[in-house]
């Protein structure tokens, strides 16, 4: 053997250039993703923070007095929890007038969170039966936008399961920017040793 080929030998028997590459190609998406999912995360959170707010509020909103217009179940195909599950949806909307500030305007909202979604048509059925065409209601009205109102008030669980559903993209996505950021440091302590410290009187 030569010398300093066994200094040599181990550093090649390690190394292997498709596990570098695949390395490489797995790294460099990473902190896209990660950013991709804080940045929707974010978006997500502020619309369920906003939607919160809107909700604690609206009662405070004046109280005006409208009429239903329209109810109508609406059936929807939505995306289940595992890949290629799906699960239907039957919303209870309704429309109504109502006057505020000499104005007459349309609503459709029920709460801040939109129209009820019930698992089954019947349900749903039900629901509007309660607000057949022609019923007086109270209409909670935004007064900085009479354009928009409810007809309940309070915190809609979909508001708050939204809010959590952005905290967990932003979570998820500022750990994967930090493990990525990590992972970079420690490949440059690695590719750029400190020097070694001399020997006293050297």
């Amino acid at each position: 053997m030569q010398p300093g080929a066994s200094h040599e030998l181990p550093l090649l028997q390690n190394w292997h250039p498709k596990s570098a590459l695949a390395q490489t190609a797995l790294d460099k998406p990473r902190p896209l993703i990660g950013l991709f999912l804080a940045l929707l995360g974010a978006f997500i959170t502020a619309v369920g923070i906003d939607m919160v707010r809107d909700g604690s509020e609206a009662s405070k909103w004046p109280k005006v007095t409208g009429e239903i217009t329209a109810t109508e179940v609406v059936h929807k195909t939505l995306q289940g929890a595992s890949p290629g599950a799906r699960k239907q949806q039957y919303r209870a909307e309704l429309s109504y007038h109502y006057d505020f500030d000499g104005r007459r305007h349309a609503g459709s909202r029920f709460h801040i969170g939109g129209s009820p979604a019930f698992h089954s048509a019947k349900r749903a059925e039900q629901f509007l039966t309660e607000y057949p065409v022609g019923t007086k209601v109270v209409v909670f009205v935004n007064p900085k936008l009479p354009d928009w109102a409810v007809l309940s008030t309070g915190v809609p669980a979909a508001a708050k399961s939204i809010t959590a559903m952005g905290a967990l993209f932003l979570l998820v996505g500022g750990g994967l920017i930090v493990q990525w950021l990590r992972a970079r440091a420690s490949r440059r302590r690695l590719a750029n040793p400190p020097p070694s410290p001399q020997p006293a009187g050297s």
